[in-house]
């Protein structure tokens, strides 16, 4: 049971970190298609990633906790 709750969230932690990798490429391209300069673009991006750095530290710490329930 200990192994099946291990593979589930480590295929979360996969899902929630690849998906917004491949948005942020994608956001990067299309704000260059837009007309913005590459300047403005990665400006977008850097802003996208402070958001994803702030999604994967939260994801950190709720990892931690499900440890810490799963060892009682």
């Amino acid at each position: 049971m200990r192994e099946k709750n291990e593979l589930i969230l480590i295929g979360i932690l996969i899902g929630l970190i690849a998906f917004p990798v491949f948005t942020l490429g994608s956001t990067f391209v299309v704000s260059l298609i837009q007309g913005k300069s590459v300047e403005e673009a990665i400006q977008i991006l850097a802003e996208q990633i402070d958001v994803l750095i702030g999604r994967v530290e939260v994801l950190e710490t709720k990892q931690k906790e499900q440890e810490v329930k799963l060892s009682e």
